[in-house]
């Protein structure tokens, strides 16, 4: 009698091991947003093309032209066991073009929470940190 108390006791013990944050379980995906703002000055048009790479498809984004102070964005799921969902685009401007990942869960997931916010400047990529309340060059343009 004392033994089927104790194998209740751990098949109890397992399952909550197993199906309350233990083996097996997972957070829910979260809904990520990414914009992206053309700052790089007055009568300049930034053009971006961006390709979308998640765990259960690929999405072409097509050609946005953005006026100055114009933005775009993207939203879409992802989890920490689809660490290989990327959102890269390309980008082309008056004297300047270069490509670049909007979007890369090793470098942002720990900088953000949900929403990832780039600036397009003159100098390169400029992203919004949430904590510190800044706008920190992420990515320099190539020469």
């Amino acid at each position: 009698m004392a033994m089927d108390k104790v194998s209740i006791l751990l098949l109890i013990c397992l399952f909550f091991v197993l199906f309350e944050g233990g083996l097996g379980a997972q957070d829910p995906p979260v809904t990520r947003v990414v914009n992206i703002t053309n700052d790089l000055g007055p009568r300049i048009k930034l053009v971006v093309h961006c390709n979308f790479h998640g765990k259960s498809h690929d999405e072409n984004l097509g050609l946005q032209t953005l006026l100055f102070h114009h933005s775009f964005s993207h939203s879409f799921k992802s989890d920490d066991v689809t660490p290989k969902t990327r959102l890269f685009c390309f980008l082309w401007w008056k004297n300047g073009n270069d490509v670049f990942d909007l979007y890369n869960p090793q470098r942002d997931d720990p900088r953000f929470a949900s929403k990832y916010s780039w600036s397009i400047r003159r100098k390169g990529a400029y992203s919004y940190d949430e904590k510190n309340h800044r706008w920190d060059l992420l990515y320099a343009w190539k020469k």
